[in-house]
């Protein structure tokens, strides 16, 4: 079934106007735009998608694999991009769970560390 065009002005044709979805979303301040320059083009890629994936606390945790695939960047440059991120303060490191697995064909357990966690900031500015 094809979805309805939304009408821009609020006129459904003489029908109640239907109540739409609502996206989470995040909010970021228009003066923000002063500030792109302190970010390399891989930066603000990796920043957003921090901000885009960041819980109501305000904590991140996407793999490589998943900011790979949504910025397009490599491994490699999503490292250095974080690296400076961490270096400039737009995103601070708050740590890594921790997660212990027991598969069952195999005894003793085995752990890992999930993606480190991170919170994205906006600093304040640089005198």
């Amino acid at each position: 079934m094809a979805s309805e065009p939304t009408n821009l002005h609020g006129q459904n044709g003489g029908a109640a106007p239907k109540k739409a979805k609502s996206e989470p979303f995040a909010k970021l301040p228009v003066t923000l735009r002063d500030r792109l320059l302190e970010l390399t083009g891989a930066e603000l890629k990796v920043w957003l998608a921090y901000t885009l994936h960041a819980n109501k606390q305000g904590y991140a945790w996407p793999n490589r694999e998943t900011l790979h695939r949504e910025t397009g960047l490599s491994e490699d440059w999503i490292s250095t991009a974080r690296q400076g991120l961490v270096k400039k303060g737009w995103l601070e490191r708050v740590g890594r769970k921790y997660e212990v697995d027991y598969p069952e064909h195999y005894s003793p357990r085995v752990a890992r560390f999930t993606a480190p966690w991170f919170r994205p900031v906006i600093p304040p500015r640089r005198t």
